[in-house]
């Protein structure tokens, strides 16, 4: 089991991105360079997400952090050997990459506890629900229904089942008045206009086995953690 937090400093212009297709490429990127490579259309045993600012108003973010984990053997051995060198995204032309070689690794040495986890969604939690045919939609409202499709989700991807239960922060939610949803860029369509997918963001505690609470803290919560969807962090008490 691995997290890692890579910390961008302030004036890291070069570490620049429009989505976060750009940052899931470097990853890819970078782990394939020690040996592990994703299938194309298969669910992932890790996961990662950011905290970005924008820069001007032309759709530009700068990444700050990038908080990257798995608790999958296959994964954490290539992701132990990453270094700053590994962390430019591939281009055709140099110098066109994301670049967040100015970086600094830090390797987050917290457990998890046996029971439950409070927690706040760094990126939204994506979780589909399943409809008659080949489509699906977000559920983007914390409940039974949404918890069934989480739990579906995750046994998708370690093949296992799971048993969690998400536990939103009920004064947050009454702030918000129940919208709980936010949608992330996660590339850019033909025309060059971003393309958009929708989760939920929250405070919240996370209740069920300690099994479930360590694959969600270290892989992420729900679908889509390989394109930056469901990256947890520990909520301030």
């Amino acid at each position: 089991m691995i997290r890692l937090r890579i910390d961008l400093p302030f004036d890291a212009f070069e570490a620049v991105c429009q989505d976060r297709g750009r940052i899931k490429n470097l990853i890819d990127s970078a782990l394939s360079r020690h040996g592990y490579s994703r299938t194309d259309n298969q669910p992932v045993c890790y996961g990662f997400g950011a905290i970005t600012r924008p820069v001007g108003n032309n759709g530009l973010r700068r990444v700050e952090r990038v908080i990257l984990g798995s608790s999958d053997p296959r994964v954490t051995t290539a992701l132990a050997r990453i270094t700053l060198e590994d962390l430019i995204e591939p281009a055709l032309t140099s110098g066109a990459g994301l670049d967040l070689r100015r970086g600094g690794i830090i390797r987050d040495e917290r457990g998890t506890p046996d029971e439950a986890l409070s927690l706040y969604a760094v990126s939204p939690i994506r979780v589909l629900s399943r409809t008659g045919g080949n489509r699906s939609q977000a559920l983007l409202e914390p409940g039974e229904a949404f918890d069934t499709a989480l739990n579906r989700s995750m046994t998708t991807r370690f093949g296992r089942p799971f048993r969690l239960k998400l536990i939103p922060d009920r004064l947050y939610s009454f702030a918000r008045r129940g919208h709980l949803s936010a949608s992330m860029a996660v590339g850019l369509r033909p025309n060059g206009r971003p393309l958009c997918l929708p989760g939920i963001v929250t405070p919240f505690v996370l209740a069920g086995p300690a099994d479930d609470l360590r694959d969600a803290w270290f892989s992420g919560l729900g679908t889509g953690t390989g394109m930056g969807f469901g990256c947890v962090e520990e909520a301030a008490l």
